[in-house]
């Protein structure tokens, strides 16, 4: 966009003002600068809405409240949102005028473009002992208004005509854009009808040829708003939000991204839509340069469009497996997200089959059922869990996919009764790529889990603030309250003393919340007579029996989700024997389950002799020495119905 010989022939008089290269950049700069903030603005309002409003639904602190740690993914700087409540919350006058100010910059570097001389001020007189006589010269600005409001009637009258005649169409948008854009280009123009702006002259141009450049220019100016009305990006900050909430929970890094992208393709899109307008409408350019420099253009234009449009689009659909309405069913069943994780993790869906599970009682024992497959249908076992690992790892974690994929590692390390893989998957989702549900889960499995070194560990890594953020004394409290659980008195006392609690009250604390952390329960097993040798025993708070039947899939039928409350557990031996150690103190119920049985729910053929009770675990009996528990399950093979 070099600036070179006038179109018009040099003519004495003073040196006509021609924009420099710097001149233009800083025009194309501010045209970026107001297109991201007039697209920041309604980003602003969808975030205030989703994160910050009383409803807010995607706020970690919202959804959690702060008396837990949230990961620090989630958090957001004090900063960031008062940035987004304030512009959010700004009254309509406040907007519109803001709105005002940002269109009438816009024009103000359009003008300045068109014609070099025009300018807010020639000049002012101060007079520093009389405000009366301090008054601006304007006569740009004059000119330019009355330009403007000759015209306006007209060009309405044209706009309505237009419409009217051809409808609201593509050919009625085009046509009323031309030809606005060759009436801006002929009147405002220093060779059209505004020539120069110090003077008070309003003159028609003197030559065809100018007359014809400048009706052509602004034509193409036209045409090239209508293409950036056609062909702006449709992906609106809704659309980002809904696409990132399917990679996890969104707090302030992630929102980032979303800006940039919301904000980011408006902004390059008026930076080469400033570059189009430089090189139509500055004067002093060759007609070979306003070629070479409308195609650089043009190319720039294309490229950020295709980008937003058509690349930007399949990659995140091809990088993250984003479709949208992934809950919808697929043809097999199931939604779309647990089919296309199936095909691309190489794991079956609806396995068939079942598994049966004892629930121990002195006045009847049950049995219930589970199936083998989490709730999202995929199969739930130790070689599926690897598969989807691997997917996750191929993916970095960051898959629309994460959702349904964790559900399905969750339930296989559950119904396995794995304490330390049920605290990894939830863990690795929290600092993989969050969503505050599983800080939940986190939260209550370390509640319930032994006090075993593995289990400590993740206590530790929950305590690491350089991944969680402590936002109040209440969350400081659970922490300690965590560490007592496992009887940890010393890393407890820490985190009490971090919520600000007196010593006294330390004091008073720590006989109540630092558990018996050294329990044991131990016994034998024989089933049908016989030692019952790799069987599974396992204890469950008793408080969370009546949560498998409110939630079963049907009579008798398991969420594999409810597994997640068994905490200590063990594998007999070949001789039936069991012993679980590491139990902290509460109340216990006793679960046991074999592959050698298999029976409908709330089967009437099981008997169970010796079988526990609830068991009260604590410091006046830490350890329960139960005998000999004789199962009878000697009916045929049942076939589950699922």
């Amino acid at each position: 966009m070099t600036t070179i010989e006038a179109e018009r022939p040099v003519q004495c008089g003073p040196k006509p003002h021609l924009p420099s290269r710097i001149a233009e950049l800083g025009y194309c700069l501010a045209f970026a600068v107001v297109a991201a903030f007039l697209a920041f603005m309604p980003l602003a309002r969808t975030t205030f809405q989703l994160f910050f409003d009383r409803g807010a639904r995607l706020n970690a602190v919202s959804f959690l409240g702060d008396g837990v740690p949230i990961p620090r993914a989630l958090t957001w700087s004090q900063g960031a949102q008062n940035l987004v409540i304030n512009l959010a919350n700004m009254s309509s006058a406040g907007v519109l005028g803001l709105e005002i100010v940002l269109y009438l910059i816009l024009a103000y570097c359009a003008l300045r473009i068109l014609n070099p001389s025009f300018r807010l001020t020639s000049g002012v007189d101060w007079d520093s002992s009389l405000l009366t006589r301090t008054y601006m010269h304007t006569p740009p600005l004059i000119k330019a208004f009355l330009i403007a409001i000759a015209a306006a009637i007209p060009a309405f009258l044209v706009w309505a005509a237009i419409a009217l005649a051809f409808g609201d169409n593509l050919l009625s948008l085009w046509l009323r854009m031309a030809l606005s854009g060759a009436a801006i280009w002929y009147l405002f123009s220093r060779d059209g009808v505004a020539g120069d702006y110090e003077n008070g002259n309003y003159d028609l141009p003197r030559e065809r040829s100018a007359a014809r450049s400048l009706i052509l220019r602004g034509a193409i100016a036209g045409t090239a708003a209508t293409a950036f009305a056609l062909l702006a990006p449709r992906i609106g900050g809704e659309g980002l939000f809904a696409f990132y909430q399917t990679l996890g929970g969104i707090g302030e890094e992630r929102w980032r991204t979303i800006a940039a992208i919301a904000c980011g393709i408006p902004a390059l899109l008026a930076f080469s839509g400033g570059i189009i307008a430089v090189v139509l409408g500055a004067p002093g350019i060759s007609a070979s340069d306003r070629v070479r420099s409308g195609a650089a253009a043009f190319i720039l234009f294309l490229v950020i469009t295709l980008f937003s449009n058509v690349y930007l689009p399949h990659y995140l659909i091809d990088r993250y497996d984003f479709v949208p309405s992934l809950d919808r069913l697929s043809s097999n069943g199931v939604s779309v997200a647990t089919s296309r994780l199936s095909k691309l993790s190489g794991v079956p869906t609806n396995t068939p089959g079942f598994e049966t599970v004892l629930l121990l009682s002195p006045d009847r024992s049950v049995s219930l059922n589970i199936g083998k497959t989490s709730i999202v249908g995929l199969e739930a076992s130790a070689s599926a869990e690897k598969r989807i690992e691997r997917f996750l790892e191929l993916r970095g974690y960051q898959t629309a996919l994460s959702d349904t994929a964790f559900k399905t590692l969750h339930d296989a390390a559950a119904l396995r009764w794995d304490t330390p893989d049920t605290l990894r998957v939830i863990y690795t989702n929290l600092t993989r790529c969050p969503d505050p549900v599983y800080l939940r889960l986190f939260m209550s499995k370390l509640t319930v889990s032994p006090a075993t070194p593995e289990s400590r560990r993740f206590a530790d890594l929950l305590a690491d603030e350089n991944r969680f953020a402590y936002l109040s004394r209440d969350s400081r409290m659970a922490m300690g309250d965590i560490y007592a659980h496992f009887g940890d008195g010393a890393n407890a006392a820490k985190w009490y003393r971090s919520a600000e609690v007196p010593e006294s009250r330390i004091a008073e604390l720590m006989p109540e919340r630092v558990m018996m952390s050294w329990g044991e329960v131990l016994g034998k097993i024989t089933l049908n007579g016989r030692p019952a040798a790799n069987c599974r025993v396992g204890l469950i708070p008793d408080r969370v029996i009546p949560e498998a039947l409110s939630s079963a899939l049907g009579p008798g039928l398991l969420r594999p989700f409810w597994f997640r409350w068994v905490g200590p557990m063990t594998t007999t031996g070949t001789q039936g024997g069991f012993h679980i150690k590491n139990v902290v103190a509460g109340h216990y119920r006793m679960l046991v389950m074999s592959p050698e049985i298999q029976l409908p729910p709330f089967s009437r053929k099981l008997r169970v002799d010796n079988a526990p009770g609830e068991m009260f675990v604590a410091y006046g009996k830490p350890v329960f020495d139960l005998g000999t528990i004789a199962i009878q399950a000697d009916t045929p093979v049942y076939t589950a119905q699922r």
